[in-house]
């Protein structure tokens, strides 16, 4: 009987990492999006909607949590599907997936922060 080869743990852990820190991302865009939606349509002729936005909003803060724990978990995710593809004995396929998964929710997770920079940047006239 040959045994075939099992899914690697760390392979596993990485793709589950993956689909969290997608998740993440996705609560915090859903709860700022709502938020937004929300002031528009209870100051329809606000001339400056950015002096709407209070940024010690309990909303704000939970969703700038989520978007911020996007690249921390992908960063380990990342370290962690690595590991799994470098293993020699198990199965690799998760781990690819998540090594693919977590590169790509990192880039774009690193992206949206330096945007959000910029953005704060040109609000403050610096």
């Amino acid at each position: 009987p040959v045994s075939t080869p099992k899914q690697s743990k760390i392979g596993i852990a990485s793709f589950v990492l993956g689909i969290l820190s997608l998740l993440f991302l996705c609560i915090g865009f859903i709860i700022s999006i709502s938020y937004g939606v929300t002031l528009g349509l209870d100051n329809p002729s606000a001339v400056d909607p950015f002096a709407l936005v209070d940024q010690a909003s309990p909303a704000i803060i939970v969703a700038s949590v989520f978007i911020y724990c996007t690249p921390v978990i992908s960063l380990v995710g990342v370290g962690l599907g690595i590991a799994a593809v470098v293993q020699k004995k198990d199965k690799k396929t998760l781990g690819i997936i998540g090594l693919v998964l977590n590169a790509l929710l990192l880039l774009s997770g690193c992206g949206l922060l330096l945007q959000g920079l910029i953005m704060t940047a040109g609000m403050l006239g610096t």
